[in-house]
């Protein structure tokens, strides 16, 4: 397609219509400027109606393109003058367009013409096209006298100060009713608190359950902040919308109930699925924490063994001490364990106790029925019922003398008595 030029003659029309249209003898008065302090500013948009006028059409908490700051009436349109040419395709573009409210053009049509018109001229001299479908270069400027006439044309249709104050009052409302909202929600939660103690039931089917139910209410989600983004065209629009974010707001806010499980231990809960939110009745249910039974009770036989030579005692954890009551050296050559029906001898053990002196180096912890067979899994109240034969027997030399002795001795306990702890 032929690109169209601007002729000579239609750049001297133009001239001449900028002449008479751009010479103002008195500039437009600009809007007093009362800054209005409030905790939002409120941001609006200018537009233009059918017969002209301009007013404004839509209002934000949060900064728009092109709007203006109703607090401070300063705006945030592009005031840059900015170089265009037929065909240009850069950062400007959006720029270099004559339909760009508020933007005037100086046409350089080289040493024929240079004047600065507005939209209107343009598009009557270029036939609709434009200075870029012209053809010719200019340069965008922003047109400040038209920009302050139609602001002060929009704010004579509204109270600025009623608007703004009328705003942040719905605003606040809406906030308040927020921090209401969690405020309730704390104080809910220390109810509950208080109240849980009563309303937990522990049933303890191991018999060797020593703690208390871990239950406890806490905050799973407090009442988010309130969004106030967006557009709205009046203040009924704008309640009529935070009122709704904050039902929304408050309606996911949650207290819950907890029972944390202990690992040692098969623990059932009832109840513990409770929630609550701000609204309606923080009734709580009991709670039953059952524990079913221990993963692992290991039992902690102490078997004895004396006579008038040796006195021979384990303790809880398996530790042997051996006390040599001659004023001569003993030696230890055996050692065997008896537990439930099973018996495993350490041979050859070799350990020499000086006179009158005790030995604690030996241990049952390098027995396998010691290490295995003393472990209940799934322990409940019933295996204390259970018997179990306990004992040891061991034999033993005292040096410089005729004297080797055996020494034997088991018995029959209940689990109760053998004693143990949770592993």
């Amino acid at each position: 397609m032929k690109n169209r030029k601007v002729s000579l003659l239609s750049l001297a029309a133009i001239a001449a219509l900028s002449a008479c249209s751009s010479t103002t003898p008195n500039a437009p008065e600009k809007p007093t400027v009362n800054i209005v302090q409030s905790e939002l500013p409120v941001y609006a948009k200018l537009s233009k109606s059918d017969d002209g006028r301009y007013h404004f059409t839509s209002f934000s908490f949060n900064n728009m393109g092109q709007s203006i700051n109703l607090n401070n009436l300063k705006h945030n349109f592009n005031t840059k003058e900015v170089e265009c040419e037929k065909g240009l395709m850069n950062n400007n573009s959006a720029i270099c367009n004559d339909d760009i409210e508020f933007r005037g053009y100086t046409v350089d049509g080289g040493d024929v013409l240079k004047s600065t018109v507005g939209n209107a001229a343009l598009a009557l001299f270029t036939g609709g096209l434009g200075i870029i479908g012209a053809g010719a270069h200019y340069t965008s400027v922003f047109d400040h006298d038209a920009f302050d006439n139609a602001l002060k044309q929009a704010l004579g249709e509204i109270d600025r100060n009623t608007l703004i104050a009328g705003a942040n009052n719905v605003y606040q409302e809406n906030k308040r009713q927020i921090d209401t909202s969690n405020q309730k929600l704390i104080e809910r939660l220390d109810s509950i608190q208080k109240s849980l103690p009563k309303r937990i039931k522990l049933i303890d089917n191991s018999g060797v359950y020593n703690g208390k139910p871990d239950v406890s209410a806490t905050i799973k989600k407090q009442v988010p902040s309130l969004d106030y983004s967006g557009k709205w065209t009046n203040l009924g629009e704008l309640k009529a919308t935070l009122n709704k974010r904050a039902d929304e707001n408050i309606e996911t806010a949650e207290l819950k109930l907890n029972c944390k499980k202990h690992r040692s231990f098969n623990i059932i809960t009832k109840n513990c699925d409770q929630k609550w939110g701000v609204k309606g009745r923080a009734k709580l249910a009991d709670v039953e924490y059952v524990v079913q039974s221990a993963n692992q009770y290991r039992l902690q036989p102490q078997p004895e063994l004396i006579d008038e030579y040796i006195e021979i005692k384990v303790d809880k954890f398996g530790g042997v001490q051996i006390a040599n009551k001659t004023d001569s050296f003993v030696t230890l050559n055996s050692v065997s364990f008896y537990f439930g029906g099973d018996i495993e001898t350490e041979k050859k053990i070799g350990v020499e106790i000086p006179p009158n002196a005790i030995d604690t180096s030996f241990t049952l912890n390098n027995y396998r029925i010691y290490k295995n067979n003393t472990v209940i899994g799934g322990f409940q109240k019933k295996h204390f019922d259970l018997s179990k034969e306990v004992g040891l027997a061991v034999k033993y030399k005292i040096i410089n003398s005729d004297i080797e002795k055996t020494l034997y001795n088991t018995v029959s306990l209940k689990v109760r008595d053998i004693g143990g702890r949770v592993i």
